[in-house]
């Protein structure tokens, strides 16, 4: 045999392995359950992340968010959670691409305006940060100034000020909110510990208010919101996709379909070595997975939600006792999901977002809503969220 004939059974065998380990990636369903009745549901919040660039034609995921809102069967807030602009955030008021920043966070907020929610919070995620860049301090600053011109209150970009948080909302009777800015931990000009504008100013004290609002909950559910996720079975997680290892350029050009074959797989392994700190790998990032977990471990949350990957996973938590994913806010623009250990779900190729429906008594009603190119909604999973015993 040939030294070329040896390199193609080679390549043959390399590709063979590699689709076969992607053969069961896409999509895991779950079971469905009673929906409760609307007399019994105390407040509905939505958890959206990743919509930052809404087709300008008509998105069909806010779309969507409009219509069942305005079905809601109990007051509503919605969540963004984060990459609310991208692909870096919100420049100056002189900067070129200014009015198309506004044109995209209006679209965002007008969706949840129009469908009547009585609360609308954002909270920031990497892209909103410059994409890491050295202007992300400002460019939060000024997102946080135009979304909370666009309504007399009821709009809110949290936590302010490019501060850590945590910010708490109560909703209702039943729910407790704390959202946090991941990206503070990942982000260098993030790191501010010393800053006097944020009434946080370091991880512990950071750490300790965690703490205090988990233990002060009163008997409600608590709901912690950050962009980046604690646990994944996505690209960040550190399961690319078959693309991924064929065409490892499109990450840079999404038409640079130049197959690389066998030298393609250096990416992915390499960042599932850790080079970069927006992926669970990253030593920032589980060094922050690490704080955030020793802060929930007194007293845990029962939902930890996030965005940053493009699909759509429920997991068992890992600090909380549930965690969803919820990153295809913009139609399409989704990624590669697996089966991990814990997985209740997961879909790496339908778009839409998740929905909670508080209940008079208590309970948590958790439904993942996938939305098509008409806008059109159906519920692939939904479930009770269940404390621990």
């Amino acid at each position: 045999m040939t030294m070329r004939s040896n390199a193609v059974t080679w390549s043959a065998a390399w590709l063979s392995a590699v689709v076969l380990s992607f053969a069961c990636a896409t999509v895991v369903t779950g079971p469905q359950r009673t929906v409760p009745p609307a007399a019994d549901v105390e407040s509905v919040i939505y958890l959206i992340g990743d919509a930052g660039a809404p087709d300008p034609a008509g998105e069909p995921v806010l779309a969507a968010l409009t219509d069942d809102l305005r079905g809601a069967v109990a007051p509503a807030t919605v969540v963004f959670l984060g990459d609310n602009l991208y692909p870096a955030g919100l420049s100056g008021s002189d900067a070129p691409d200014r009015r198309e920043g506004e044109r995209r966070l209006r679209a965002q907020v007008e969706a949840a305006l129009d469908g009547g929610a009585i609360s609308t919070l954002l909270i920031p995620g990497n892209h909103d940060w410059n994409f890491a860049g050295d202007d992300g301090y400002a460019r939060i600053l000024e997102q946080e100034k135009f979304v909370e011109s666009l309504d007399d209150g009821s709009v809110q970009f949290l936590p302010d000020a490019a501060c850590p948080g945590p910010a708490v909302r109560d909703v209702g009777s039943r729910l407790r909110l704390i959202l946090l800015d991941t990206e503070w931990w990942l982000h260098d000009a993030g790191l501010r510990h010393d800053d006097p504008s944020c009434a946080i100013r370091g991880e512990l004290e950071l750490t300790d208010s965690i703490k205090t609002l988990l233990a002060g909950a009163a008997g409600r559910s608590v709901v912690v919101l950050g962009h980046h996720p604690l646990v994944s079975g996505g690209t960040h997680g550190g399961y690319l996709s078959l693309r991924q290892h064929l065409f490892p350029l499109t990450e840079v050009k999404s038409w640079l379909w130049l197959p690389l074959p066998v030298l393609g797989s250096a990416y992915p392994l390499a960042r599932n070595l850790g080079i970069s700190n927006q992926d669970l790998s990253g030593a920032r990032n589980r060094h922050m997975r690490h704080v955030l977990r020793e802060a929930f471990a007194s007293a845990p949350p029962l939902l930890y939600a996030a965005g940053h990957e493009h699909s759509l996973q429920v997991h068992e938590g890992v600090g909380s006792r549930y965690h969803v994913v919820s990153g295809t806010g913009i139609y399409g623009h989704t990624s590669n999901a697996r089966w991990t250990d814990g997985t209740l779900y997961a879909s790496g190729s339908r778009s839409g977002y998740m929905k909670l429906e508080v209940q008079r008594d208590g309970r948590v009603r958790l439904a993942v809503v996938a939305v098509d190119a008409g806008a059109q909604r159906d519920v692939p999973f939904s479930m009770f969220l269940e404390h621990d015993p």
